[in-house]
């Protein structure tokens, strides 16, 4: 059955892929039972599905995904921040809420990498996961109009083809450059072209 309501309880509802420790409960996790009071509205276009999620105060737009992730800041140990994001994504939310969950931890992340280069897995899985995420469900910006160019897909796939280029891992930035164009991201053709003549300048050298 189609999910059209727009919430998932955890990201984990959407995607298979590994979400993190196994050690967090998500049932101590403020929200974690949380359910939105769903409106539908009927527009020439289509119908539009809007989420008011109850809060002590009383309702918010905000998810619980999204709430929590609010809190993470660069000030915190990477442990923390990692942690944080984790358990974010183990919280009721839209597609969209996890996106922008994954996305504040990567970048996080990727200012780390240099300083602190133990965060390079830990970055490159929550980019994988982003990708994932928005493979799975292609059509959640779709409200955003039809913005040539948008592409959310391109702040993960750019940081995955920097880390496996420097890496050498060439045939993983390749695949990730093609992912990211199926998903709409088509000024990657531009890194394809590069990484393929690379791939092939190494292979007549060890030839």
């Amino acid at each position: 059955m189609v999910n059209d309501t727009g919430w998932y309880p955890r990201l984990g509802a959407i995607t298979v892929l590994s979400l993190g420790p196994s050690t967090i409960d998500r049932t101590t996790l403020p929200g974690h039972d949380a359910r939105p009071d769903i409106t539908r509205y009927q527009l020439s276009e289509g119908s539009l599905v809007s989420l008011e999620w109850p809060t002590a105060g009383g309702s918010s737009s905000a998810s619980p995904a999204a709430e929590h992730s609010a809190g993470v800041q660069e000030s915190q140990s990477t442990d923390a921040v990692v942690r944080q994001i984790y358990e974010a994504l183990e919280l009721p939310g839209t597609p969209s809420d996890y996106h922008f969950v994954l996305l504040r931890g990567y970048e996080v992340l990727w200012r780390r990498r240099r300083t602190e280069p133990v965060v390079l897995p830990e970055l490159e899985r929550l980019c994988l996961l982003d990708m994932a995420l928005l493979e799975a469900r292609p059509h959640m910006f779709d409200h955003f109009g039809s913005s040539e160019g948008f592409a959310p897909s391109s702040h993960a796939a750019t940081h995955l083809i920097d880390l496996y280029e420097r890496d050498g891992a060439f045939d993983d930035a390749l695949e990730i450059a093609k992912r990211a164009i199926r998903m709409g991201a088509v000024h990657f053709a531009e890194a394809v072209t590069r990484i393929e003549a690379k791939v092939s300048e190494l292979r007549a050298e060890d030839a």
